[in-house]
């Protein structure tokens, strides 16, 4: 009946989806919390429990009901599934589709609690002279990564149906090292403060970002979406500093 549950999981959820609530039912740290993930045309909302010594999860608007795991089910479930190539998902080499997202294996991953420019973004340097700053963010992350292989930890999926994921590449927090060379804003919304010491570093060095003037992305986002368009989004009044 497991394997039969996990089968049906597989043909209606993106592989991405699939490694996360794996590793949902794997996680001490996750039991008994709630979380989205979208599927096709609606998002389906999950609750992982324990209080009977399982790691059930139970997708409210799907088909099946629930998926009860054991702990010592999850290495039994991943040998059984390995076709779908779940232990190498996150790991590998990834090109750079924007500052913050990173495509690996063709699976989208954002970058978890950090906001780099748009693409579209423009920022102003020390001579006050706009450049690409979402551009530079994506070219100096590539160049950051060389090549290397990047390890990606899922910590939950967006709206967009990406993985949101911590990454690395050689030890190195690609989040944290983005922040602390001025090429993304600690987002703290997500993050709550833990790149808040990189970026006041980025901020007393004068790194990126922190040379000029810029808009935070999520208002410039928001101002484009608000209709407005990328030159003055990107110049708004209220930039800092």
């Amino acid at each position: 009946m497991l394997f039969h549950v996990f089968r049906r999981l597989v043909q209606n959820q993106p592989r991405s989806n699939l490694v996360f609530l794996v590793r949902v039912a794997h996680d001490d740290r996750l039991r008994g919390t709630s979380f989205t993930i979208p599927s096709g045309r609606r998002t389906c909302r999950y609750r992982s429990y324990s209080r009977t010594g399982r790691n059930p999860i139970r997708e409210i608007c799907g088909s099946y009901k629930v998926i009860g795991m054991r702990r010592t089910s999850v290495a039994l479930i991943l040998a059984i599934l390995s076709s779908v190539a779940l232990a190498g998902d996150f790991v590998g080499q990834a090109s750079m589709i924007d500052g913050d997202t990173l495509e690996m294996h063709g699976a989208r991953i954002r970058l978890w609690g950090i906001d780099a420019p748009e693409s579209s973004q423009l920022c102003r340097g020390d001579d006050s002279l706009q450049y690409r700053c979402g551009a530079q963010a994506a070219n100096d992350l590539d160049a950051f990564i060389a090549h290397r292989p990047i390890n990606c930890i899922p910590v939950s999926l967006d709206q967009y149906h990406r993985t949101v994921a911590t990454c690395s590449v050689g030890g190195a927090d690609l989040g944290e090292w983005l922040v602390r060379n001025g090429l993304a804003l600690d987002w703290p919304r997500y993050s709550k403060g833990r790149y808040h010491e990189a970026q006041r570093e980025a901020e007393r060095t004068g790194q990126g970002l922190w040379k000029g003037s810029y808009v935070e992305p999520w208002l410039y986002r928001a101002c484009i979406r608000a209709s407005g368009r990328p030159s003055a989004c990107s110049d708004d009044a209220n930039a800092h500093p």
